[in-house]
């Protein structure tokens, strides 16, 4: 009987549990044609690149071939467009890329797709390096594209040229795996962290795709600090980007990287509450929302400090919801202190003193509110 006890803790013990976390990330990049008279008189299955670019961990570029990329009979009359991986990133072991779908589309005058003027891949895979056996359908070591994706009388015909330039942009979405976050306090794993970011001196590691994919903000910076020459190396011989955020405290950062691995507030906020930790966390976390156009974070912060309004807290909440134009928390606020006795209570609080010195509109808004 005892040994019958001991065996069921032990299958007990040995259990174990783990996540697959997957996403899209998308990404796009524009190319222009400039002088395009000039590349019609180029031979036959003659190409240029464009410059490289990032999307989803991987690197890209377009391949142009204004006089078709077969050398056939009938074929030099449209423009062939092709995708080519570059490289994998530095931190990507697979032989292959994660599942893609990508589209090449001309545009108009207003940066628009022209209609009828799009094409489309469906789910491939691009290998890294040639595999040692056969290629998996759907895969390819090859760039991948369109033989014909405008005939040179239809591109002439759509309106998309002008001055002799036209453009098209590809708009690129891989289905990932998303880095499984550690146990620890800001969420994020730090296996294949390729950006290093310094906050107040306090350091972070992340994936700059990841970061790249959640905010146009944070891709921005990683992409000039990507084509600069200043790279630190970590001890393995990794070259990883480092990125300096000022005005902002490490806490809240910590916040926000938790929020971009796990899709969820720190754990104060999930619930309801009126500590004034969490609120100022909250301000902090909707402001670097705003400042990184994370928006779903941002309506999250602005429901967590709706159910945290009160005599003390609201004025300071008014003036965070006017600054970064949180219009559900303004009239939050605003309908709290039209209340009833609640004017006199929070004009005593040092919020409201802050707020007359710094926001005088939203004082006069207040009173006309107040006397209608």
């Amino acid at each position: 009987m005892a040994a019958l006890a001991l065996s069921s803790a032990a299958r007990q013990l040995s259990r174990s549990a783990s996540t697959i976390f997957m996403r899209e990330v998308s990404g796009s990049h524009k190319l222009t044609i400039d002088v395009y008279s000039a590349s019609r008189k180029l031979p036959q299955a003659w190409w240029a690149p464009s410059q490289a670019f990032e999307v989803a961990g991987y690197s890209w570029r377009i391949l142009y071939f204004p006089n078709g990329r077969r050398q056939e009979e009938g074929d030099d009359d449209c423009i062939s467009l092709y995708l080519e991986l570059v490289h994998g990133g530095q931190h990507h072991h697979p032989p292959h890329t994660d599942p893609v779908q990508f589209k090449f589309s001309l545009l108009d005058q207003a940066g628009d797709p022209v209609p009828g003027y799009s094409r489309s891949k469906e789910l491939c895979a691009f290998w890294l390096h040639p595999p040692s056996g056969p290629i998996p359908t759907g895969s390819t070591t090859v760039p991948i594209g369109f033989d014909g994706f405008v005939k040179w009388k239809d591109l002439h015909e759509s309106g998309a040229l002008k001055d002799d330039r036209f453009a098209i942009r590809c708009d690129i979405t891989a289905i990932r795996d998303w880095p499984e976050p550690d146990d620890n306090d800001d969420g994020a794993p730090k296996h294949g962290a390729d950006v290093v970011i310094d906050v107040a001196g306090e350091t972070f590691d992340a994936h700059g795709w990841l970061l790249a994919a959640r905010s146009p903000v944070l891709e921005a910076e990683l992409l000039a600090l990507t084509s600069s020459s200043k790279k630190e190396k970590e001890k393995e011989g990794a070259a990883r980007r480092v990125m300096k955020i000022k005005g902002m405290e490490p806490k809240v950062f910590k916040a926000m990287l938790h929020f971009v691995y796990t899709d969820a507030l720190p754990q104060e906020l999930e619930q309801d509450g009126d500590d004034g930790d969490g609120v100022e966390m909250a301000r902090g976390l909707l402001a670097a929302a705003h400042r990184y156009k994370l928006e779903r974070l941002k309506q999250m912060c602005e429901e967590a400090l709706c159910r945290r309004i009160d005599v003390g807290t609201v004025a300071a909440t008014l003036v965070a919801a006017e600054e970064h134009r949180c219009q559900a928390l303004k009239a939050a606020c605003l309908e709290f202190m039209a209340r009833p006795g609640c004017m006199k209570a929070v004009m005593e609080t040092r919020g409201f003193e802050e707020m007359k010195a710094t926001c005088l509109p939203l004082l006069v808004e207040l009173l006309v509110k107040q006397l209608t």
